[in-house]
């Protein structure tokens, strides 16, 4: 598997960015961003184990109403695409709030509701590449039961990439048909 992008939703002004991107992309002008200087458990409870730092910042819609919105077009007309997205509430609610949210791909129910854990890592994952596509929409929002809007606080893209040839000689031990390559960027 090659990873295409991968996305870490991060505070600009309030914490380090993590590396350069020369296209200098963020995140749309109508989201914000909710924080937290508590640490965010995802070591020992979460596999993907994303840094706390990474997760102590969420990205919202200004809109109370709106959805978080990614999008992307595929490299080519057979590339197949998986997505991790990464969630951590950062706020303490009152008793009065909730916060719980649908995702969709491309207008189709990907998974949902989520009420994402106070100061833990939640990760939703593809089991198998997207549908394939020419563009990709992934949309976050919140359920109607919900009082608070989605967040989202980090998320990876990856593409497959099938190798034409070897890249080390099959008898050096077991032949990878992907390899992995990342392209990151922060919103």
């Amino acid at each position: 598997m090659d990873s295409i992008f991968s996305w870490l939703i991060v505070n600009i002004l309030c914490l380090p960015r993590y590396g350069y991107d020369v296209y200098d992309r963020t995140l749309a002008a109508n989201t914000m961003y909710v924080n937290t200087s508590l640490r965010i458990y995802s070591q020992s409870h979460n596999e993907y184990q994303p840094p706390s730092i990474v997760m102590s910042t969420a990205a919202t819609p200004r809109n109370d109403s709106s959805p978080l919105v990614i999008t992307w077009e595929a490299e080519n007309a057979t590339s197949e695409y998986y997505i991790y997205m990464h969630f951590a509430e950062v706020e303490k609610l009152n008793a009065n709030q909730s916060r719980s949210f649908n995702i969709t791909i491309n207008g189709n129910h990907f998974f949902g509701p989520v009420l994402p854990p106070y100061l833990s890592t939640y990760t939703v994952y593809s089991q198998s590449a997207l549908m394939m596509a020419k563009k990709y929409e992934v949309s976050i929002f919140k359920t109607e039961s919900s009082t608070l809007p989605p967040i989202l606080n980090a998320v990876e893209i990856y593409s497959v990439k099938n190798l034409l040839q070897s890249e080390t000689d099959q008898q050096d031990g077991m032949l990878f048909n992907a390899c992995m390559h990342a392209y990151v960027f922060y919103l």
